[in-house]
């Protein structure tokens, strides 16, 4: 008999708006993945950018978020994961952070495997 598979809650567009709350009854070790890009115009400044990155990765470490990102001159594309509260955490820090990752679209996918959890890149 095959294993049952978890019930993955699918993401949603949250540009502009609040997000979701957190699934409930979700199991302990449940991972969400976050998926967002964010174009910038005009491009940031050599200081900007660096900003940007320095501060993405604040947030990211301070809520426990993992992941691969790029960020440019023109912007940023991320697939980062975590527990369900501390993506929604990274999100909101980065709303915080810069007003720009207001018009953000973060896609937000709950209740993966915890082998779907990123690895810490440098």
């Amino acid at each position: 008999m095959a294993a049952e598979q978890p019930v993955m809650f699918e993401s949603q567009s949250v540009a502009g708006s609040e997000l979701p709350p957190v699934p409930p009854n979700l199991p302990a070790d449940a991972c969400t993945i976050l998926l967002f890009y964010q174009y910038k115009e005009p491009l940031w400044t050599k200081k900007e950018h660096k900003a940007v990155l320095n501060g993405l990765m604040a947030v990211a470490n301070k809520h426990g978020v993992t992941g691969r990102g790029r960020i440019a001159p023109e912007g940023a594309n991320c697939t980062l994961t975590g527990t369900a509260e501390g993506v929604r955490a990274f999100c909101r820090g980065m709303r915080e952070f810069n007003p720009l990752f207001n018009e953000t679209d973060f896609k937000l996918t709950d209740n993966l495997p915890v082998s779907e959890r990123r690895r810490r890149r440098r």
